[in-house]
């Protein structure tokens, strides 16, 4: 909940500052086994149906989710001071719209260029690409899920179930936008490793560009 404020009155403490402060210790998540990234047709399923029903916004985020890592409310939230600081600089900059507030920056992907470059013009200054005037970020991260749960049904394919199937338990998870982000990671994890860097280079640099800083949440990513 205190992640969909804009501008809050307080900051929460991170596990760091709870440690020191208050010797509160926190431990780490535990590890989920699985995977809950999309196969390339069920990707481009979704993104066929989200545009011939007009949903130009969902698409744009999905794009946006798979090819720059972005949560959600992320994608939903972009401003037009940030899509122009991209287009200038090549460099998305996550800001107070980010999970517990923890700014980063990302990579603007190509496909993301293209984006901002195609709702810059549509878009007035001081607003956000995909939220209108009146309307809560909240509102809309939420009909944009619902718009993947209602639809997903319809672009599932064998090999995605097959890769987010728990082989030890007989448990699937089902698409999620989060499952975008999979595919971000283990993409990314692979050109890092393709240039030469160890697992846990590639991991310290793809853990950054999501946001999480730790190493080990990247085994999550990779399922």
């Amino acid at each position: 909940m205190h992640d969909q404020i804009q501008k809050p009155r307080y900051e929460l403490s991170d596990n760091k500052q709870l440690q020191e402060k208050y010797r509160i210790s926190i431990g780490q998540t535990s590890q989920v086994n699985g995977d809950r990234s999309w196969a390339k047709a069920e990707y481009e399923g979704m993104l066929q149906i989200a545009k011939k029903l007009g949903n130009s916004k969902v698409a744009d985020c999905l794009v946006l989710a798979r090819t720059m890592g972005l949560r959600v409310t992320e994608a939903a939230a972009v401003s037009r001071a940030q899509a122009e600081y991209a287009l200038r600089t090549g460099v998305y900059q996550v800001k107070g719209e980010a999970k517990n507030g923890k700014h980063r920056e990302v990579l603007l992907s190509p496909e993301g260029r293209r984006i901002f470059e195609r709702r810059l013009p549509l878009t007035d200054r001081g607003a956000r690409l995909f939220i209108q005037p009146g309307e809560k970020t909240h509102q809309v991260v939420n009909r944009m899920e619902k718009f993947v749960q209602h639809h997903r049904e319809k672009v599932l394919t064998v090999e995605g179930i097959t890769q987010r199937t728990d082989r030890r338990y007989g448990s699937d998870r089902t698409l999620t936008f989060h499952g975008l982000r999979y595919n971000y990671v283990q993409e990314r994890m692979r050109q890092e490793i393709d240039k030469g860097y160890s697992r846990d280079a590639a991991a310290s640099i793809v853990s950054q560009e999501v946001g999480h800083n730790r190493i080990d949440v990247i085994k999550i990513y990779e399922g």
